[in-house]
């Protein structure tokens, strides 16, 4: 398929969030009839508006990336379905950050509350009805991984639900000295903030509700990966409960990640994902996929990007 036959038809939409200071930018491609699920996609380095990408050389080799034939291959890959693209707070040095979007202990209920408010933006010029309890996917690019991360944090938080407690963390405190935490790192990283649980456990209803309806969740050539044994059994764990939705976990990845030699703690993280994972498979309702892509080419950004164009061009699992 041609990126250019694409029918691209989505908006930059500004929304409230969580709290007073909550709130940002989403990309949203809204589906022309009824969708059947939600795509929340939380994107990569130098991802972001074609126009913009075009504006500097180093990003526009990647334009074919941008969030508007990102959001329509999801549509397409997913369908039916609304797509929702978390746009990063600021980009520096074509790093991207998300900043307070991922403050721990409100980045879901941030989420949760900027796409609801999108969808009733949307519904008072559309005259569809908001649909707001909806089966959700949710794919994580690169960078993008550290959003999801901590979503897993949130939620097992509130599985615990250990009043007076700090969120957990979704990085392993004691690495050996096998690794350290890079140095381009989101400054609102959780590990160096011990941040109380308290608001998150007065709406872990919330939390929880969510993530029933969450049916795969997709790690494509992450920057990050979660570490912490206690994060992943109690997200496992709570895949176990009565659901309506069967989970689908998926880990994609290229030799530009597992085999990093200028970032050796990409690797280490995601061998100790996949084993924590598969610990706990096939002995779980959830189903696990580990997808190697592109085995025999180079450690170049080119192969990272071929990776999220094979996961985007590929049919639903």
């Amino acid at each position: 398929m041609s990126r250019n036959a694409l029918e691209v038809r989505g908006e930059v939409v500004a929304v409230e969030g969580w709290g007073t200071d909550g709130g940002g930018e989403l990309y949203c491609q809204w589906c022309t009839g009824d969708a059947a699920c939600d795509v929340v996609y939380f994107p990569g380095d130098i991802q972001t508006m074609r126009d913009e990408m075009n504006e500097w050389p180093e990003w526009q080799t990647y334009n074919e990336f941008c969030f508007e034939i990102v959001a329509a291959l999801l549509s397409r890959r997913f369908c039916p379905c609304n797509v929702f693209i978390v746009r990063p707070k600021r980009y520096d040095d074509g790093f991207s950050f998300f900043d307070e979007l991922i403050s721990p202990g409100i980045a879901l209920l941030n989420l949760q509350s900027m796409i609801r408010n999108a969808k009733i933006n949307f519904s008072s010029t559309s005259r569809k009805s908001p649909q707001f309890e909806m089966e959700t996917k949710l794919v994580a690019f690169s960078r993008g991984g550290l959003f999801m991360n901590l979503l897993l944090s949130e939620l097992s938080t509130a599985v615990t639900n250990h009043t007076g407690g700090y969120i957990l963390d979704w990085e392993v405190e004691d690495k050996r000295g096998l690794w350290e935490v890079p140095l381009c790192e989101d400054p609102l990283r959780i590990q160096s903030a011990h941040i109380p649980n308290t608001e998150l456990l007065r709406h872990s209803t919330q939390v929880l509700s969510f993530f029933s309806r969450v049916s795969e969740i997709h790690w494509v050539d992450c920057h990050r990966y979660p570490t912490n044994p206690s994060v992943v059994d109690i997200f496992v764990g709570f895949l176990q409960r009565p659901r309506q939705h069967t989970v689908s976990l998926f880990v994609h990845t290229s030799p530009y990640m597992t085999k990093s030699e200028t970032d050796p703690y990409i690797p280490v993280e995601h061998e100790t994902f996949r084993a924590l994972l598969q610990h706990h498979f096939p002995h779980s309702n959830a189903t696990l996929t580990i997808r190697q892509y592109l085995q025999e080419e180079d450690c170049t950004l080119n192969t990272h990007f071929q990776t999220l164009q094979l996961f985007l061009m590929s049919n639903t699992e």
